[in-house]
């Protein structure tokens, strides 16, 4: 398999955003501020990524607190 082709369905199976991406967005995904699409993309990321989810958990965490 292509690497360039590898790299490009890794990309679109974590909805395209980079952790840094990611981390940008977390307020706006606990406010519910993101529109749908973005919704969709954050939580392919997140289905793809450990990193991202322990972010978001301890994100959840000091918000709860």
């Amino acid at each position: 398999m292509n690497h360039n082709f590898k790299q490009q369905l890794m990309a679109y199976m974590v909805g395209n955003f980079t952790c840094q991406e990611m981390a940008a967005l977390v307020t706006d995904y606990l406010e519910g501020a993101l529109p749908l699409t973005q919704r969709i993309r954050f939580h392919m990321h997140l289905g793809f990524c450990f990193a991202c989810r322990n972010f978001l958990k301890q994100m959840k965490y000091t918000v709860s607190t």
